[in-house]
């Protein structure tokens, strides 16, 4: 029977066929639009919201010399204490991430 053939659980069937259309897809169906424009996070290791601020004074001698000659804050989860700092990478996420919900706000619906 078509029940039996059902996928156990919470499934979601994107309509969109590109990518970055499928990813504004999914930020608008589970609501998490505005913590991207707002550049909430998570931590990548352990998920937790929990974070400390830090100085580069703070954090010389556990990140790469490059890395704190390069920047001026760094973040700590609060929970596994891992380090994290702004870099290109994280900068080039959030402006493509932002971008994406831009386009999708500014009337283009993701396409099906």
């Amino acid at each position: 029977s078509k029940a039996s053939d059902a996928v156990p659980g919470v499934h979601y069937r994107l309509r969109a066929s590109n990518a970055d259309l499928q990813f504004a897809e999914l930020l608008e169906v589970l609501g998490l639009e505005e913590l991207v424009r707002l550049g909430e996070s998570r931590c990548g290791i352990c998920n937790a919201r929990r974070w400390e601020t830090l100085t580069k004074e703070e954090v010389a001698g556990q990140v790469p010399d490059q890395v704190l000659a390069s920047e001026n804050e760094f973040y700590r989860c609060g929970l596994c204490r891992q380090l994290f700092w702004a870099g290109e990478k994280y900068a080039n996420t959030m402006d493509s991430l932002k971008a994406v919900i831009s386009e999708s706000v500014a009337g283009s619906s993701p396409q099906r």
